[in-house]
């Protein structure tokens, strides 16, 4: 495991080797929170030489899955395929150009991540893919848009099926189409993100009501600090029925951020991919008294803006972005809302803000939390606890688990599960930079 081990939800990148030596490598995350850019872990991936690697495959696009993809070419000058869906690809080129912008160049060039994405091979769901001794095939994860899960097979008489996860969907997306379940596997690498968390059936637009009822009477601003995918599109979903619906009176809706836009952009041109319930709509993601702000003039614009209005920026971590104006601004005023609707990393100012901090460091500067602080799991697009044992418990034939990408607590708590609810008496919890040898005796 060359990321998202040993209790971390960062980072994810697995190395498998197959019995006849063949290499391949599944995801090339980055090490997120502050100072990732210097985070000598983001500078290689540890002692293993990747050069003569047969294949890559992506299960998404997100950084903590793609952003050491382009040292593939800086380090080893790759050129072998990259394997992902057709929508990862776009999504995986803003998130990565987006990602060297942030550290200064410190980790990679835009050289890089033009060259690594020109090894990409799209592949649609369901496709088999045959790369030297190995079959493989992705299978819709639901997380967000072009998420897969990983079936990969040795071809040959001692050939197993080894199924990566990936980031497993939340069932109740309002976003996510209906999948078929994968239903046979030797040897499983599941995600552990919520492995010991039941998410709230809580509606949402309780939390989001609440909120815009504070500033109705403040006159004072939400601001939400939201991942430019599936966050902000689930958000935009559930703010127009809200308007539509009358619940958010004349508020104006912001998204501020080229990036959280084009993302935007990329789902409606996959809207094929997405729910028929957002398939059936005229204009998904719009609505009225809803702007966009492309521009940092645009975007400082904004504070000219008197009377209640509701910001969606990121980064959904406040570790870089638009946000970091935005709390700057807002946090130090009591008549404002700070609404989370993701998950804060560790050593990250969106955990400190939740923790309870009442002086925060933004960018380099000291500022006090006045503002009124609200989060809801609701938008969560990840698997909880027990929509991970669903997935476990669709795939028959498993003789042994490895359980990342999730704090200890959760990774701990789930292989208990695995062991008692499911009867695998395998289960591996594994360190970083741990090689395990997964061979039937």
């Amino acid at each position: 495991m060359l990321g998202a081990a040993g209790g971390e939800v960062t980072g994810f990148s697995a190395l498998a080797t197959t019995n006849e030596g063949s290499q391949y490598l599944v995801d090339a995350g980055l090490f997120q929170g502050r100072g990732q850019g210097v985070d000598p872990r983001n500078r290689d991936f540890g002692n293993n030489d990747l050069g003569t690697v047969k294949a890559v495959f992506i299960t998404h696009a997100h950084v903590d899955h793609t952003g050491r993809l382009p040292l593939l070419d800086k380090l080893y000058h790759y050129k072998g395929p990259v394997y992902m869906t057709p929508p990862t690809l776009p999504l995986t080129r803003m998130l990565l150009n987006n990602s060297c912008d942030l550290s200064g160049g410190q980790l990679y060039s835009h050289e890089n991540v033009d060259r690594i994405l020109d090894r990409v091979v799209m592949m649609p769901y369901n496709r088999e893919i045959n790369v030297d001794g190995i079959s493989a095939v992705f299978r819709d994860a639901r997380h967000i848009l072009g998420s897969a899960s990983l079936e990969m097979q040795e071809k040959g008489r001692k050939g197993e099926k080894i199924v990566f996860s990936g980031d497993i969907g939340n069932s109740f997306s309002r976003l996510a189409r209906f999948a078929k379940p994968i239903t046979s596997a030797d040897l499983l690498v599941t995600e552990a993100t919520y492995g010991d968390e039941i998410h709230p059936k809580s509606d949402p637009k309780v939390v989001i009501k609440e909120a815009v009822d504070y500033v109705d009477k403040t006159k004072g601003t939400i601001v939400i600090a939201a991942f430019a995918l599936e966050k902000t599109q689930n958000l935009l979903d559930t703010l127009k029925e809200m308007r539509e619906n009358g619940q958010l009176g004349n508020i104006p809706v912001i998204l501020d951020g080229q990036m959280n836009i084009e993302a935007t952009d990329t789902y409606k041109n996959y809207i094929g991919l997405l729910s028929d319930a957002i398939q059936g709509q005229k204009n998904p993601f719009n609505f009225s008294k809803f702007l966009r702000t492309y521009t940092s003039e645009d975007s400082r614009a904004i504070d000219h803006y008197r009377g209640p209005k509701i910001i969606i920026a990121g980064s959904g971590m406040m570790t870089g972005g638009r946000i970091m104006r935005h709390a700057y601004n807002y946090l130090p005023d009591p008549k404002s809302v700070f609404l989370f609707v993701g998950y804060p990393g560790e050593n990250t100012l969106a955990r400190d803000i939740l923790e309870g901090k009442k002086e925060v460091m933004v960018g380099n500067y000291v500022v006090d939390v006045e503002a009124k602080v609200m989060r809801t799991g609701a938008f969560s697009s990840h698997a909880d606890k027990e929509q991970i044992g669903n997935f476990i418990g669709s795939i028959a034939g498993i003789r042994a688990v490895i359980v990342t990408h999730g704090k200890n607590k959760a990774r701990n708590e789930l292989a208990n599960n695995i062991v008692t609810e499911h009867g695998i008496g395998k289960v591996y919890v594994p360190d970083l930079n741990k090689e395990m040898d997964l061979r039937e005796n």
